[in-house]
């Protein structure tokens, strides 16, 4: 083997090394549940056929990383680093076909891109789609422009929006004088469409089974959203260098022969036209955009060609090799930087992760694990180790979002999580808190309180199915998992003191608070932290009972609060408004989970009450917190 080559396999041997180890350690994904549903489709088409058809999940990914997912999520990665490094491969052999100087250094690029380093570490489709664009590149810049419409025909079953960049090449193959090769942009569409017809019995199938374009739960943006993150997706050095880069074509445009127009169509073209039109989706709020990001590293191997010609153009004012070395080296030490700059690396399990983990334990503590239940987020799955296509033991989302107790049976479970039951699911907290036939049996908290789309904070519930008739149930909630450190049952306090007390109704002992419809703020447990003797990350849960005094719905529920102010400033706030039987007549319990933060100073306030945003009364009883185990 030649010494040059035997290096430049060495180095992708390395780099293939490196990303198994760290997609081995990494528990969390930037993929977020979308990660999963791409393995699980990919994983049980082997099982279930269809699925190799399935448009959300891509034919084309479906069909490649089959094989790979049959050895779990982690399979899946191996081969998002697979075809990543054959990306960078390509692209390498890219940049010697057009005489870019370094070509090697091109496969770094790609690879420590920020955003194209962190899902390689996932089965995310953007990596796929990549491959096959700069194949497809490849092919072209090698004058096998058949060859190269053929690989492209099959880019919108690697990601949807591929088909437009069909565009950019029609016109290049029109520049080169190859328009023979244009019809050949259709063939992945009919090899596709016919596979599916034998499914689908439909020739329209691929129009008719699109999953985009209904949803209109996501939103919308600002247009410049996307070209505001470039530095966080592509890293600040090879944004400057992109930049660079794209002046070196504008010089060159100033004096146009067709080799130039071609390349300058095919490589800023592409990375344009796809920036540009992600960022008008979201900002017209169409094509079921959530204005993630992490789609620019579908292109992003091609700004790293740019960012390439953006350093040669750089190193040709430069003489001296040493003083070339003074600059190559610390850009190449940068590059390397950028995503343990940018990203936690390994990748961890994010707070929504460990609290599903923890509610996955609390449910196999108690034997729960073994019942059918209905969920939202695919992470149940995982850690459950279930069969998501085993109607016996899940189903994702209930039957009906409207009366989610049709189709479901006593004793069976619903996981709803804030983030997917509430938006994907359509199926809000309140309906099920409200509803006659489910009973709350656990809340889950993050360590840290964030918010999900649609501004609803986190948090993950676990409800049964109950015979509303006879109110029979079949499980009974440990309400003693988490012992009080504190608890204020208002027996020892002076009615002069605090007005309200009242001897009519009482969670807890003979006595609770009443607030009236016109207290905005109950009363307050208050004290400096210096006197509370809590530590930063001390773990706590608070809680507190209320039993309405007037008719209350979901939406009118008072909000238990939690903050920490300093100098009047609130740096630490959580809430909570969601309520469950407190297991004695009609009292209801709501839980908060925090995590103390660091704190500024001894003397900073601590805070909890309730917050009677809707004017209601009620009665309030056991505001208690202690720190969990």
């Amino acid at each position: 083997m030649h010494k040059k080559n035997f290096l430049l396999f060495l180095v992708f041997a390395l780099l293939f090394v490196f990303f198994l180890l760290t997609a081995f350690y990494s528990e969390g994904s930037h993929g977020g549940g979308d990660d999963f549903h791409h393995w699980r489709i990919a994983k049980f088409s082997w099982q279930y056929p269809y699925l190799f058809l399935d448009l959300w999940g891509k034919p084309l990914y479906n069909l490649l990383s089959s094989p790979f997912a049959q050895f779990g999520m982690m399979g899946s990665r191996v081969f998002n680093i697979l075809a990543g490094l054959t990306t960078g491969f390509f692209a390498m052999k890219i940049c010697r076909r057009l005489k870019i100087s370094l070509a090697p250094l091109v496969v770094l690029m790609i690879c420590f891109t920020p955003v194209y380093f962190v899902l390689l570490l996932t089965g995310m489709t953007e990596i796929l789609f990549s491959l096959v664009l700069i194949f497809a590149l490849w092919l072209f810049f090698g004058e096998k422009y058949i060859l190269s419409a053929l690989v492209l025909s099959f880019l919108p079953f690697a990601r949807n929006e591929g088909f437009i960049l069909f565009p950019l090449f029609v016109a290049a193959y029109i520049l080169v004088r190859k328009p023979k090769a244009i019809p050949f942009l259709v063939t992945g569409f009919l090899a596709v469409t016919l596979a599916g017809y034998f499914h689908y019995k439909n020739w329209l199938w691929v129009f008719h089974a699109n999953p985009y374009g209904k949803n209109q739960l996501y939103g919308s943006g600002e247009w410049f959203h996307f070209i505001k993150h470039l530095p966080h997706d592509i890293g600040y050095p090879l944004l400057v260098l992109f930049c660079i880069g794209l002046i070196r074509y504008l010089i060159l445009l100033r004096h146009p022969d067709r080799s130039n127009l071609v390349r300058f169509i095919l490589l800023p073209g592409t990375f344009a036209v796809f920036l540009a039109a992600h960022s008008y989706v979201w900002w017209k709020g169409t094509g079921g955009s959530l204005g993630l990001t992490r789609v620019i590293a579908s292109v992003s191997p091609v700004a790293a060609i740019i960012s390439l010609e953006g350093l040669e153009l750089l190193l040709s004012y430069v003489k001296l090799l040493k003083h070339k070395l003074l600059i190559l080296l610390p850009v190449i030490l940068l590059i390397l930087w950028m995503p343990f700059n940018i990203y936690h690396i390994p990748v961890p399990a994010s707070d929504s992760q460990k609290t599903i983990r923890r509610a996955v334990e609390w449910m196999k503590k108690n034997g729960l694990d073994k019942r059918k239940f209905y969920y939202y987020d695919p992470w149940f799955v995982v850690y459950l180790r279930l069969n998501p296509f085993d109607a016996s033991s899940c189903r994702e989302k209930v039957p009906d979002y409207n009366y989610p107790e049709k189709a479901t049976l006593p004793g069976e479970l619903v996981l709803w999580d804030a983030h997917y039951g509430s938006n994907e699911g359509k199926l809000t907290l309140e309906k099920l808190m409200n509803s006659k036939y489910f009973r709350p049996l656990k809340a889950f908290y993050p360590p840290r309180p964030f918010k999900v789309l649609n501004n609803y904070n986190y948090e993950v519930w676990i409800f049964e199915r109950v015979d509303s008739a006879s109110q029979t149930v079949s499980f009974q909630l440990p309400y003693t998992e988490n012992l009080d450190d504190f608890c204020e049952s208002f027996e020892n306090l002076r009615e002069i003191e605090f007005p309200g007390l009242t001897s009519e109704k009482a969670f807890d002992g003979k006595i609770s608070l009443f607030v009236s419809s016109e207290s905005e703020f109950s009363y307050t447990w208050e004290k400096t932290f210096s006197e509370t003797g809590w530590k930063q990350g001390m773990k706590l849960q608070l809680s507190a009972c209320l039993l309405p005094a007037d008719f209350i719905n979901g939406e009118q529920m008072p909000l238990l609060v939690f903050s920490i102010e300093h100098k009047g400033k609130v740096y630490h706030y959580c809430s909570s408004s969601g309520f469950f039987s407190a297991g004695k007549n009609a009292w209801l319990k709501t839980i908060i989970h925090t995590e103390i933060p660091k704190v500024i100073s001894g003397k900073d306030v601590v805070k909890f009450y309730f917050w009677n945003r809707h004017r209601k009364s009620f009665y309030m009883d056991n505001l208690c917190y202690g720190e969990e185990e």
